[in-house]
């Protein structure tokens, strides 16, 4: 320690010079190095440097609420306080604006600690939502619930069984996460498509719905036989009368 070797009296013909650093690893007063170094021999009133700890820095955690993200990043990293950066929605905040810190500020902190900043979602983080479902409207209205949703909308006609104008699959499919003004394609039935039915008046295993379409009883899908639906149907879980509902075409099965 500083003080037991400026008190000794082995030491009383030495001159020193103190230079206090930060550490955080050793306590106030601990010597951390000298020059010069030992076994060296050196003169009486030999001037010795010793380089001593005066503890952890401690850093008061300044208000940064309301600054940019990157702004607040580095005068944290100045201060020698490790960054970690957590995204909230709040809507009446610019993009990328700083809402809190953990510690706030004020408190007290040392360096090398973790400091949380708290901040507004970036504009693509916001504007990222879940495709609408269209299979089975008309297209128009298939067009308007889209575009409502703020996508753009591009129109393939296919041949189908269905009614002339009926959406029978979309691209990306219901629930998909896109940013705004992705383009979303709707694939419009022309009504020309000969109807797809089995023997027994439904689809069968093995056959297609519409031409290019999914295949009944298929691994990539989960179309029944007997479902001339022209979609994939995507199953509600199973209630407790051991029904499910498909979420597009409303169509409902019982499984056993």
């Amino acid at each position: 320690m500083k003080d037991d070797v400026l008190n000794h009296e082995e030491y009383q013909d030495f001159r020193f010079e103190i230079e206090e650093v930060f550490s955080e690893t050793e306590k106030p007063g601990m010597i951390l190095d000298q020059t010069p170094k030992p076994p060296k021999s050196v003169k009486k009133n030999a001037l010795i440097r010793l380089k001593v700890s005066k503890g952890a820095q401690e850093v008061v955690v300044p208000d940064v609420v309301g600054w940019n993200r990157d702004t607040a990043r580095e005068k944290f990293k100045e201060l020698n306080l490790s960054v970690l950066i957590k995204a909230e929605s709040d809507d009446s905040v610019a993009p990328n604006k700083v809402l809190a810190t953990e510690p706030a500020a004020g408190k007290v902190m040392q360096a090398g600690d973790t400091i949380t900043v708290t901040v507004s979602r970036s504009m693509d983080e916001r504007t990222t939502l879940p495709v609408p479902g269209c299979v089975g409207l008309s297209q128009a209205d298939a067009k308007s619930r889209l575009m409502q949703a703020g996508f753009e909308v591009s129109v393939v006609n296919r041949d189908s069984s269905q009614p002339a104008g009926t959406v029978v699959s979309q691209s990306p499919s219901k629930g998909t996460k896109r940013s705004l003004s992705t383009v979303v394609t709707i694939y419009v039935s022309t009504g020309n498509g000969a109807p797809n039915t089995g023997p027994a008046g439904g689809a069968v295993i093995g056959q297609e719905l519409y031409p290019g379409g999914p295949i009944v009883g298929h691994g990539d899908g989960q179309v029944v036989p007997g479902s001339v639906t022209g979609h994939i149907h995507r199953w509600t879980p199973v209630d407790a009368a051991g029904n499910q509902v498909c979420y597009d075409c409303a169509e409902t099965r019982h499984v056993s």
